[in-house]
């Protein structure tokens, strides 16, 4: 009969890095973000911890108040790179703390977070990162779910001082891409997004205003020909072939557009594709920017030129804000909200 592995401790990868106890625990409690310990020191501890696959025990942990060790992780779907690499990054920020992260998935349907609600509560996790900004649309959902499980941070795009949020910088985001296109020459750069409504406002509405802020900033005057707002829903976040020929004529063959910023890389290609059918050459004759990063933005040709949102990043700022909120400890006003800036990825599109 094979002999049962023994649980790996604490004071195991103690002796083996040469510590005490107490420093590993520091370390493992803090992902390695504490200043009680040397940024070397705390690299070595989580090199062990993971090379002998350590894991904290969640029997003692609970007898010493110190919680289950796991995390409720709602996401939305596994439909698209971004929120795979979000689900992904925040279970890989939780492992780093030993933590366990406890995924759900919503679907875009209420009915599914209220029943990871309920497992959420049945096993007792210590808080909750939201993942899927859905939960914002049904306002009682919302209620529900602070109440019952109180310790969460939010990725979303709405505004909320009373809670944690962590988003993407979206006015920065086009901002940059404004002006990439200006100081490569180009005179007429038009917006394509899908339009303020139906759960799409809030995150159009900081893609407009980036617009607005940067065509002014770069001397253009403001041309409302030039803002192409799709009306129609998205399937699996792609705008149907016949919205992307409107935009093209509305913003091309109408308007003069020599750029267009897409609202995603999803978009960024359609636009690509369709302008190569009808005649038109990327980027000679109208450069397009996407938003995203998305590995297929790197496999069209030509390449996309697009905004890293910085998906890696949102998830250690959510895993802190949440490690604050279930130590007890407060989070000021004015650091709940935690806006990631993006970065312009520069390739053959523009």
């Amino acid at each position: 009969m094979k002999k049962k592995r023994a649980r790996v401790t604490q004071l195991d990868i103690a002796k083996e890095v040469g510590v005490t106890q107490a420093t590993v625990s520091l370390v493992m409690a803090s992902g390695g973000a504490t200043p009680r310990v040397s940024p070397e020191i705390a690299r070595r501890i989580l090199a062990v911890a993971r090379k002998r696959n350590y894991r904290p025990h969640p029997g003692a942990r609970q007898l010493a108040g110190k919680g289950s060790g796991m995390i409720g992780v709602m996401g939305g779907h596994l439909m698209d790179h971004f929120h795979c690499s979000l689900i992904e990054g925040v279970e890989r920020a939780l492992a780093a703390r030993g933590l366990t992260a406890f995924l759900g998935l919503s679907r875009g349907q209420t009915a599914n977070i209220e029943r990871y609600l309920d497992e959420f509560r049945f096993r007792g996790v210590d808080g909750v990162l939201w993942l899927d900004p859905v939960l914002w649309d049904d306002p009682d959902l919302l209620r529900r779910c602070r109440e019952s499980i109180p310790h969460a941070v939010y990725y979303t795009n709405r505004r909320d001082p009373e809670v944690c949020i962590v988003d993407v910088d979206r006015v920065t985001a086009v901002r940059i891409a404004v002006r990439h296109l200006a100081e490569t020459g180009r005179k007429r750069t038009a917006l394509a997004a899908w339009a303020p409504r139906d759960g799409f406002e809030h995150s159009v509405l900081p893609r407009r205003e980036g617009y607005a802020r940067e065509t002014a900033a770069q001397g253009m005057p403001f041309d409302g020909e030039l803002v192409f707002r799709c009306g129609c829903k998205p399937r699996f976040g792609m705008p149907p072939e016949r919205t992307i020929d409107c935009a093209i004529d509305d913003l091309v063959r109408a308007a003069s557009a020599d750029a267009i910023v897409a609202h995603d890389d999803y978009w960024a290609v359609q636009l690509i594709r369709r302008m190569q059918r009808q005649g038109l050459r990327v980027p000679d004759d109208v450069a397009v920017i996407g938003m995203g990063n998305t590995p297929m933005a790197a496999l069209t040709n030509p390449a996309i030129t697009t905004v890293d949102q910085g998906v890696e990043k949102i998830a250690e700022p959510m895993v802190r804000l949440l490690r604050r909120l279930i130590e007890g400890r407060s989070v000021p006003e004015g650091e709940r909200l935690v806006l990631v800036q993006p970065r312009l990825v520069v390739r053959e599109s523009a």
